[in-house]
């Protein structure tokens, strides 16, 4: 649902970009859409690292690397936490955390940790039940891990120690469409949560006084009217009433060149209070130079903690910077992050 006016959405044609190349909305739509693949079998969409004399392990697959403080155990096989994205006819598979029994833990491991890891979790013929919309939705099935032949599925150049990527077949009702954005896991996820439904005539309304208090004199109402914008409701569990997000965005955003250029972007969740009103429970808002803003753009929600509400997953973005997941978890009445993914793909780099 659209809030205030709303220019026509621009689409690029697709390129091969790297998960670091998100300058703009457009251009990070790229990434995590699938309207251009981040890697390619058989495109050599990133320079080998071999070309540049480094390698990742020697014959016997040990690193030349020390060991890595807080390695994740893989011994005790935890659940880990993926994201899909991509196109419908080609989806990848990339680990985001590991699920222990109420928290999200980043997966630190060295190069031989991921090689195990891949062996572990990425290999063909390994299943993993997909979700959107706070439920399961269909099954991915692993076509190839990251090291399932003699080629690595992808090489970053000067990295020795690259985030493992698998290929994946998608199967379910709703697991169709053009584009792919997904989250899957090891673990068995997901609520009905009985949310009373929101009205879509109230729903512009409610988002409307709920930020309120959140705008100023840089971001008041006729600057929000005039932005690009979008609005839902979510039934997150946080309340019997579902979760209202919206988020405004200018289109020096989506088109700006330049780091100085002027841009504004708010980005609002909001639930009811205990008088029946909605309230801002979390507020991002940026009205400055390009170069200087972080955006935020809604992707999903999911119980990740097991605690009976869900946990919003956001997607963080810098002009020319890289690109992270953000995940937001409900406490004492606010959202809140608790969780933030890695914003590259390599985790060692070359001298």
């Amino acid at each position: 649902m659209q809030l205030g006016s709303s220019p026509s959405s621009h689409r690029p044609q697709p390129r091969r970009v790297s998960r670091g190349d998100a300058p703009s909305v457009s251009r990070l739509r790229l990434v995590l859409l699938g309207v251009a693949l981040v890697v390619s079998i058989g495109a050599v969409a990133f320079i080998s690292n071999r070309s540049s004399g480094g390698s990742q392990t020697d014959a016997e697959g040990t690193s030349d690397a020390p060991p890595l403080a807080g390695m994740l155990d893989l011994a005790q096989r935890p659940n880990i936490l993926f994201q899909v994205f991509g196109t419908r006819d080609q989806p990848r598979l990339l680990p985001v955390a590991a699920l222990s029994a109420t928290k999200l833990v980043p997966i630190v491991l060295d190069a031989d940790g991921w090689r195990r890891f891949d062996a572990m979790y990425m290999r063909k013929g390994k299943s993993y039940t997909l979700y959107r919309d706070g439920n399961t939705d269909g099954t991915a099935h692993i076509v190839r891990g990251m090291w399932d032949s003699n080629e690595p599925l992808y090489e970053l150049a000067n990295c020795k120690n690259p985030i493992p990527l698998a290929t994946v077949r998608l199967e379910g009702d709703r697991a169709g469409g053009f584009a792919v954005e997904m989250l899957a896991s090891s673990a068995q996820l997901g609520w009905q949560h009985a949310a009373q439904p929101a009205q879509s005539a109230n729903l512009a309304e409610s988002m409307r006084r709920a930020s309120a208090d959140a705008v100023d004199a840089s971001l008041n109402q006729p600057v929000l009217d005039s932005l690009e914008s979008r609005a839902l409701a979510i039934p997150t569990g946080a309340g019997p009433a579902p979760t209202l997000v919206a988020w405004w965005i200018d289109s020096v955003a989506t088109s700006g060149s330049s780091a100085k250029a002027f841009t504004r972007h708010m980005f609002v969740i909001a639930d009811k209070d205990t008088s029946g009103s909605y309230r801002a429970t979390f507020s991002h808002k940026v009205f400055g130079p390009l170069g200087q803003t972080e955006f935020r753009r809604y992707l999903d929600h999911l119980d990740l903690t097991g605690d009976g509400i869900d946990e919003i997953i956001l997607e963080g973005w810098r002009f020319g910077g890289k690109t992270y997941l953000a995940i937001l978890g409900f406490e004492a009445g606010k959202w809140k992050e608790v969780f933030r993914s890695r914003a590259d793909w390599c985790v060692g780099q070359q001298n």
